[in-house]
Parts: C-alpha cells; sequence; structure tokens
C-alpha cells in the first residue's frame, strides 16, 4: 500500500490499531470543545495550547485528542507522542524566552492529586531564576513540607 502523506498513514494506522476511536469527544469537556483559534498545534493523537490559568509564562499542556480521563488509560503511542511533543515544546519556548531556565513537567493523575478536567493534559511549565525563594524539591512541594530533603 502506497500513501500520499504521513497524515494519511498515520489516519490508516490508527483505524487498524484501534488508536481512532469514533465518538471518542465529550460533548461536555472543555478540552473536547477547544476551537481552532486556541490550537497551536496538533497531530493525529495530540493537541498544543496555552494554559488558561497559567503557573508561569507560556505555561503550555499537551491534551489528547481522545476523550479519556487518566494518563493510565493512555495508549503507548499517546503517552510516547507526549513525552516526543514536550521535547520540542521546551526546545522552541527556550527559543521565544531566554529567561527560562527550566520546566516543570507533568500529569495530575485523579482529583486528590489535583486534576480539575477529566481528560488527559501534560503540563509543560517554564521556570525562570528566582521564580521561587528556594525551588528545591521541584514538584515534591505539592506536598507541604515534602519539598525539602
Amino acid at each position: 500500500m502506497t500513501f500520499k502523506s504521513l497524515k494519511q498513514f498515520l489516519n490508516i494506522k490508527m483505524r487498524m490499531t484501534g488508536l481512532y476511536q469514533y465518538g471518542s469527544r465529550d460533548h461536555d469537556c472543555p478540552f473536547c470543545k477547544l476551537t481552532k483559534k486556541r490550537i497551536l498545534w496538533k497531530s493525529p493523537l495530540l493537541m498544543e495550547v496555552k494554559d488558561i490559568y497559567p503557573v508561569s509564562k507560556n505555561h503550555t499542556l499537551l491534551i489528547t485528542k481522545r476523550h479519556v480521563a487518566s494518563a493510565e488509560d493512555c495508549t503507548a503511542a499517546e503517552l510516547r507522542a507526549i513525552i516526543l511533543r514536550s521535547k520540542i515544546t521546551m526546545k522552541s519556548l527556550r527559543k521565544l524566552d531566554k529567561k527560562i531556565t527550566g520546566f516543570n513537567l507533568g500529569f495530575n493523575v485523579g482529583e486528590s492529586a489535583g486534576q480539575t478536567v477529566p481528560h488527559v493534559h501534560f503540563h509543560i511549565i517554564p521556570r525562570r531564576a528566582g521564580d521561587h525563594s528556594n525551588p528545591r524539591g521541584g514538584i515534591r512541594a505539592v506536598i507541604p513540607g515534602k519539598a525539602v530533603y
């Protein structure tokens, strides 16, 4: 079989592997209802948008196109796409803002972990020198008193 484009190949592969699921949108989900204007980049598996409640300037989200509530339920292809795209996004954010010196990356999985939208989204949070008086411990600070060890 010959393919005219990478997009055609990916669409066929997704149908064959079951990744492409018709009706995999939730009409009440804010991420399933994103407008084209908000989407900075998209692929057959992911969308990239700026967070509307940013922790820092250029806080970015990678969101699965398929409506899935938990990162635990992502396919290997979706997780791989998130990691590979995060690398590209971090590189472009560093070019855009020379003051970026690091990033916090991750998922909130479940309400007790702070997940407020039950649709998988991966945070890319740029950090800058001096944006916190003591950044040691990074994401360990989500539980008070656990950042410093």
